[in-house]
């Protein structure tokens, strides 16, 4: 049980660095297109470009939460929930604290 809540603690932990090296690398690279509409957002407009990178990151999450659990490797399921908890803090926090 302690191993789990590290391994939950250490995704969560390393989504941040994660966070930080694709928006810096990728999403201001050659993603911009996409994320560029978050610099300059339209007023009234419902969806960003830049939304569809919440997509990108939940894939992983997913694919960690089905496999983990189908293969009963709980670590690696585990995983998935650390980057989960990352995705809805990063939401609260930047989407609604940030920009409200």
């Amino acid at each position: 049980m302690m191993t789990h809540l590290l391994v939950f603690l250490a995704s969560f932990l390393f989504m941040e660095w994660a966070a930080w090296f694709m928006h810096k690398y990728v999403m201001h690279g050659f993603l911009w297109s996409l994320h560029q509409d978050h610099h300059t957002p339209k007023k009234g407009q419902w969806w960003q470009k830049n939304d569809s990178f919440a997509i990108f990151f939940a894939t992983p999450s997913f694919l960690c939460i089905l496999f983990g659990t189908y293969w009963v490797d709980y670590h690696i399921a585990v995983i998935g929930y650390g980057i989960m908890a990352y995705g809805a803090a990063y939401f609260f926090v930047h989407e609604v604290v940030i920009h409200r």
